[in-house]
């Protein structure tokens, strides 16, 4: 017997290890790979999440109320999303080790594999359809008490309810062509009387009630505000976008179905010629 398998048995006994069944053995590695997943799978969430928040900032409003760059990011980017991509990463790579041949690679390469498929998954979930429903459905799901909403709640919504820093957005409810101003809502459902006299608006804007705005100007007193810069925002674009796919793709079907009702009354008709 040689020293190696004599280490080996002495190991096995000293640390009373025994077979186990194969049905167990199946039922752990299923275990594993079902958390493995479901890691990878919400470090892909939160990093749609972080995106969709990222891409939700306007870095030029922060430059035209005197904002750093660097106080923008301090303020703006979602460091707690960055910490919960890391800890599921984490567990990711832990998982992935633990599986029948994960042992084989580098916590490096596992590494760069699981944050190669949570960026792809995350890029992926953000450019989708199911991006707005999830962030809604994952916001609605957390506590409301303001230190959560302060603290991880979508930039957007924290950059356009800065009226007193001349930044306010939200949804236009009523308009008043003759004295230029509109009655609003701003993210926090509180009214505005906004002016847009001598505002610059963007083409994009179509002012009528529900329209979505991000105002760039001053705040008179507690509910009227001066606009200088009218313009929509990010993501309104985006679900405009969404909004011509999905009509394309009913107008698609709605073409398919007639074409088919068509080329059924013609075959009818043939049939009964015949």
């Amino acid at each position: 017997m040689t020293k190696l398998t004599e280490n080996v048995l002495h190991k096995i006994e000293q640390e009373r290890i025994h077979p186990i069944s194969v049905w167990n053995f199946r039922i752990l590695q299923s275990l594993k790979w079902a958390l493995l997943a479901a890691s990878v799978f919400l470090s892909g969430l939160f990093t749609a999440l972080s995106l969709h928040i990222i891409s939700e900032i306007d870095w030029e409003a922060f430059l035209h109320v005197g904002v750093s760059r660097y106080q923008a990011i301090l303020v703006s980017l979602p460091f707690l999303w960055f910490g919960l991509i890391s800890l599921f990463l984490f567990f990711s790579i832990l998982f992935g080790r633990q599986t029948r041949h994960g042992y084989r690679y580098t916590y490096g390469i596992l590494f760069l594999l699981f944050l190669f498929v949570s960026a792809s998954l995350g890029a992926t979930l953000e450019k989708s359809r199911f991006d707005e429903p999830a962030e809604r459905f994952f916001f609605g799901a957390l506590p409301k008490s303001d230190v959560w909403r302060q603290t991880i709640l979508p930039s957007a919504e924290k950059e356009w309810t800065q009226p007193e820093n001349g930044l306010l957005g939200g949804n236009v409810t009523a308009v008043d062509q003759a004295e230029s101003t509109f009655d609003m809502e701003d993210l926090k459902q509180k009214e505005w009387k906004v002016n847009f006299q001598n505002a610059d608006i963007d083409r994009s804007v179509d002012l009528k009630p529900k329209t979505q705005v991000n105002i760039i100007g001053n705040q008179k007193d507690e509910d009227h505000f001066q606009a200088t810069i009218i313009r929509r925002p990010k993501t309104a674009h985006k679900q405009d976008s969404q909004e011509m796919d999905e009509k394309d793709d009913s107008e698609s079907s709605r073409s398919d179905k007639e074409d088919g009702a068509e080329k059924e009354e013609h075959d009818s008709d043939e049939s009964e010629s015949d």
